[in-house]
């Protein structure tokens, strides 16, 4: 089953850019990546993704998305994942 996560970051748009480039060391896209969506929020930007499963988002997102937020000194909460019950694609 899908699943889908979000981050919160606080940091202005070249952070966000930052963040692609350091990530980006690495192979890309990553397994079982959907979707990628990162839009502005009030507070910074906020990260959308939605993976084929659990165990493919969470083991991108805490060996190199959450680590590189960590060497950018960028403040981020990981939300709550779901799962998903609805996804259109052209």
């Amino acid at each position: 089953m899908a699943h889908a996560t979000a981050i919160h970051v606080k940091g202005a748009k070249g952070d966000c850019h930052k963040l692609d480039e350091e990530i980006a060391k690495g192979p890309m896209p990553p397994d079982g990546l959907l979707m990628h969506l990162v839009r502005p929020t009030q507070e910074g930007f906020e990260i959308l993704d939605v993976w084929r499963q659990a165990r493919d988002a969470n083991t991108f997102l805490t060996e190199r998305v959450e680590p590189a937020l960590q060497n950018l000194g960028l403040p981020f909460s990981r939300q709550a994942d779901s799962e998903v019950w609805n996804m259109a694609r052209p």
